[in-house]
């Protein structure tokens, strides 16, 4: 049989709940790169269609 003191199941519980902040820490700092990667991408398609119809408006325009 295991004899478990007092003070023993409550290390274990705080190593347990260290270890899950730990692991929730690391999946919001993924969580937060994976959004911040989107929005970088999201951001240079922006710029590249906006410089696209800006350059396709100024061909058209006529010339004076």
């Amino acid at each position: 049989m295991y004899e478990l003191s007092y003070s023993a199941l409550i290390k274990s519980l705080y190593q347990n709940q260290v270890k899950f902040r730990q692991k929730k820490a690391s999946y919001n700092f993924y969580n937060w790169l994976f959004k911040f990667n989107v929005r970088l991408f999201y951001g240079l398609v922006a710029c590249a269609l906006l410089r696209f119809t800006t350059s396709a408006i100024i061909a058209v325009l006529p010339d004076d």
